[in-house]
């Protein structure tokens, strides 16, 4: 198993080994929770001009662009699912990684 060394926040100057494995679930947990973050924030601001909607919406959207274009949400009265399926599939990459250890 490959290994990424980082410096300890704890112990200035030691080097804490992080299994890579580790590092890209701790990716996927994070995307997943600016995807969820994302979805509620566009209820409460619609608008993607202001911080912490512009920030979600810029890791969100070009991961939902693919889908979108596949599933116009204007065809289908306007619901978007495209973050719904973006979660499954985080979570499913998660679960495989998971079993794959």
């Amino acid at each position: 198993m490959p290994i990424v060394t980082t410096l300890s926040p704890g112990w200035p100057g030691v080097v804490q080994a992080v299994p890579v494995p580790s590092l890209i679930n701790a990716v996927l947990v994070l995307l997943e929770i600016i995807v969820f973050a994302d979805v509620i924030l566009s209820w409460v601001k619609p608008s993607s001009d202001e911080f912490p909607r512009k920030f979600t919406a810029s890791v969100t959207d070009p991961l939902c662009a693919p889908i979108r274009s596949i599933l116009n949400p204007q065809k289908m009265g306007g619901l978007d699912v495209s973050p719904i399926i973006i979660l499954l599939l985080l979570r499913a990459m998660r679960s495989m990684l998971e079993s794959a250890l």
